[in-house]
């Protein structure tokens, strides 16, 4: 199974805080202040959330391939276990290689 992202969501929201702040001096140094500009807050959360469900997509994705190939072997073992005992039922038996 995969792991969760390493960073907490308190990092991630420290990380946008940081981003946030750098914006605000960035207007402040223009002479404005940042609470006039609801849309640069508005931008700084809407790219950290975008991000956000793009990672956890990425790892739903890596999840559910982790789950399918699981699926498929074990399908495939037991596959393979009917068909022995079938061989088996029929006097006939695999050719197993021993180490």
């Amino acid at each position: 199974m995969a792991q969760p992202s390493s960073q907490t969501p308190l990092l991630r929201r420290e990380e946008v805080l940081a981003k946030g702040s750098a914006c605000a001096r960035l207007l402040e140094s223009c002479g404005q202040v940042a609470v006039e500009h609801p849309r640069c807050w508005e931008r700084i959360w809407a790219t950290a959330l975008r991000r956000r469900v793009e990672s956890e997509l990425h790892l739903a994705s890596k999840e559910q391939m982790a789950v399918r190939r699981a699926a498929l072997h074990r399908l495939l073992r037991d596959e393979h276990q009917q068909h022995q005992w079938e061989l088996h039922r029929l006097g006939k038996a695999f050719y197993v290689e021993r180490l």
